[in-house]
């Protein structure tokens, strides 16, 4: 989906925050309930894109870019 903007700065910016990202916090370290939401969040944007959406689709990022940091917040802080 970055590369769909077109803009080979956001694609590298992107690629490194996501690298950092799952480098420190695997995938499989995901709780279930977590990880499947993440695939729902997913679709949706994928949906709200596919129909040229853009309120909805910034709304679905806006909410996944939390959930994520939320979640890696918690796993980092965690007693």
């Amino acid at each position: 989906m970055i590369d769909m903007a077109e803009n080979p700065y956001l694609t590298d910016y992107f690629r490194e925050v996501y690298q950092r990202i799952f480098l420190r916090h695997r995938i499989e370290t995901l709780p279930a309930g977590r990880a499947r939401q993440v695939v729902l969040e997913h679709k949706e944007l994928v949906r709200a894109v596919s129909q040229k959406d853009i309120g909805k689709a910034q709304e679905i990022i806006k909410h996944h870019i939390q959930a994520g940091r939320d979640y890696i917040f918690s796993a980092i802080f965690a007693p």
